[in-house]
């Protein structure tokens, strides 16, 4: 379970290739990283891993083929910059929304605009997966 707040930024140091699955090191210097325990879940640019492995300044996740088939993890690099956000403790100011879930499909960006001090994105997503998105948040309708 997770906040959707983004704790710190990270940088991905290794990436190793195991079959069909990556094993990725990343660093995150903004972290007490001896507060966690192996296996504890951390999200990733949004997408929940789970420490294999734990470092002074980093972790090690292991990232399945099928969690590399549906979220943009697979672009990233030795190097690339990431959002890292530890799950949520019991009793822990939440500073945001409960966030459960777990990622089907990447969508293609159509548009992006500058409004105010954000950006309003018009994100395609394919067919099969629009019901699941929830209207609040949304404005005008879902591309088709």
């Amino acid at each position: 379970m997770f906040t959707g707040i983004i704790k710190t930024r990270g940088e991905i140091g290794q990436i190793a290739r195991q079959s069909g699955d990556l094993r990725m090191t990343i660093m995150a210097a903004g972290m007490s990283w001896s507060d966690f325990e192996i296996g504890e879940s951390i999200s990733v640019n949004g997408v929940c891993l789970t420490a294999v492995e734990l470092m002074d300044d980093g972790f090690v996740a292991d990232v399945s083929a099928e969690t590399l088939a549906v979220t943009t993890l697979k672009d990233l690099q030795r190097g690339s910059s990431v959002n890292l956000e530890p799950a949520l403790c019991l009793g822990e100011r939440l500073g945001g929304h409960l966030v459960s879930g777990h990622t089907d499909c990447t969508g293609t960006i159509r548009a992006r605009a500058a409004k105010g001090g954000s950006v309003k994105l018009e994100i395609e997503v394919p067919v099969e997966f629009r019901r699941y998105i929830a209207k609040k948040g949304l404005t005008g309708s879902v591309l088709p």
